[in-house]
């Protein structure tokens, strides 16, 4: 009889050893996603490696930390927690779609369609992974595929303002302009302070033409954040396309002060200037973008047509011939080439 009661104590220790395990796993778990929702991704981790500690066995917590080494880009170790939390939960819809986002960000397109799809065969209402399957298809610029995607996720989850921000960005691909400012409009509505919906929006209204409407989504984004160089970037882009020159260099001076890297700034500085035949000061900054990005067709080009402004033939010529070097069925080059070879 000593003996039974003996051995059920230790029964009821280990069960309860194992409660108070599973309690602070859970607590240890719960203290991480508040984290990760707050963007502390870091400290995020440190929680799920106690919660592990606690309770290695929890597909959950292997994909909670997944996500959490996916957003600090560490793609890697991201990946082995998503295929250590389908090793305890085959059926595991949430590390499948961790996996195709890893797989995503890698360039690896394909293969994470493949692990959406699994995601989704598992469990079609997982908002995350339509998402995310219609981003990758962005990606692989297959936009009308995307937006159907995306459509499934908002089917599912309305209120998710990154989704309706996602399909405007297919739809301004896809040249649906005012489709897309709808679109960000819903993800204003959702998340007031959205600055790259914002930017989206201001930009669909700058094919649109109205300039005075994309200036001020511009106005709005720079007050949200203030140190991003796009807002006066694309504004200077509102005034060039206006012919306000002067006000153009201005902000984009302002964007280059924010981030003097951005190639594509140093680009449009330059056609500003060409349109000013100001063609010295455009040959100037289409070569300070030549040396962020060397390998960029377009920048040759258009400092080859600002030696043809300046009457240096020669210059324009070998310009073009650097383009085709880089790119050597480039027929903009080629034809440039031609015409400044019957000139001489």
């Amino acid at each position: 009889m000593r003996k039974i009661v003996v051995f059920l104590t230790v029964i009821l220790v280990l069960l309860m050893a194992g409660c108070i395990g599973d309690q602070k796993s859970k607590s240890y778990n719960d203290k991480g996603l508040e984290l990760y929702n707050q963007g502390n991704y870091v400290d995020s981790i440190s929680e799920y490696n106690l919660a592990l500690l606690e309770n290695p066995k929890s597909a959950e917590i292997w994909v909670n930390k997944g996500n959490s080494l996916l957003k600090l880009g560490i793609y890697g170790e991201s990946r082995e927690c998503f295929n250590k939390a389908l090793l305890i939960d085959p059926e595991n819809s949430e590390a499948f779609n961790g996996l195709g986002t890893v797989l995503s960000k890698t360039g690896n397109y394909q293969n994470a369609l493949e692990m959406y799809d699994k995601s989704l065969n598992i469990n079609s209402e997982n908002s995350e992974a339509w998402k995310n399957k219609g981003i990758t298809l962005t990606n692989m610029q297959s936009y009308s595929e995307a937006i159907e995607c995306f459509d499934k996720s908002i089917s599912i989850n309305a209120k998710n303002s990154d989704v309706w921000y996602n399909k405007g960005e297919a739809q301004f691909k896809l040249g649906q302009y005012e489709k897309s400012i709808d679109s960000y409009n819903k993800a204003l509505l959702i998340d007031e302070k959205m600055e790259t919906a914002l930017l989206g929006k201001g930009n669909s209204y700058l094919k649109l033409q109205n300039y005075e409407s994309a200036i001020e989504c511009f106005n709005t984004a720079e007050t949200i954040n203030p140190k991003s160089e796009y807002p006066p970037y694309y504004k200077a882009d509102a005034y060039r396309d206006t012919e306000n020159f002067e006000d153009a260099l201005k902000y984009y001076d302002e964007a280059l002060e924010i981030n003097p890297s951005n190639a594509d700034v140093l680009i449009n500085k330059g056609i500003c200037f060409d349109k000013m035949k100001n063609y010295s000061a455009a040959i100037s900054n289409f070569d300070l973008a030549i040396q962020i990005d060397p390998k960029n067709v377009q920048i040759w080009i258009l400092k080859g047509n600002s030696y043809v402004g300046l009457k240096d033939y020669e210059s324009s010529i070998s310009c073009y011939k650097k383009a085709l070097e880089i790119e050597p069925k480039n027929e903009n080059a080629k034809e440039n080439i031609d015409i400044i070879e019957k000139i001489i």
